[in-house]
């Protein structure tokens, strides 16, 4: 079910790397719960002087995100996770993302 919601997900992701990059909210989207605490506590932890440094890394991980294609999406950052993992993801998608925002990256092939 996830792989039918993956350009959500990947838009989503890829957007809030760019803009809360720092705080590893993209992560968190993901299922990262480990990395996205990571970057959370690193920018928390430093008076939010590694802030910056973590913004960084979001910002290029949210454009690797949005440059990915569908299927290269799922097979990197989908497919093999366990279910726990993923709960945070499913429940990203209760909020919705614009129909609009999703359907105009290419359809997803099942």
């Amino acid at each position: 079910r996830l792989e039918v919601l993956a350009p959500q997900l990947l838009v989503a992701a890829g957007i809030c790397g760019i803009i809360l990059g720092g705080l590893g909210i993209h992560k968190f989207i993901l299922g990262y719960t480990g990395e996205g605490v990571t970057m959370l506590l690193i920018s928390i932890l430093t008076c939010f002087f590694g802030y910056p440094i973590m913004h960084l890394f979001g910002i290029i991980e949210g454009i690797i995100y949005l440059t990915k294609s569908d299927e290269d999406f799922v097979a990197t950052y989908v497919i093999g996770k366990p279910e726990r993992e993923l709960r945070f993801a499913f429940a990203a998608y209760r909020l919705r993302i614009p129909d609009s925002i999703a359907h105009s990256r290419a359809a997803f092939a099942s």
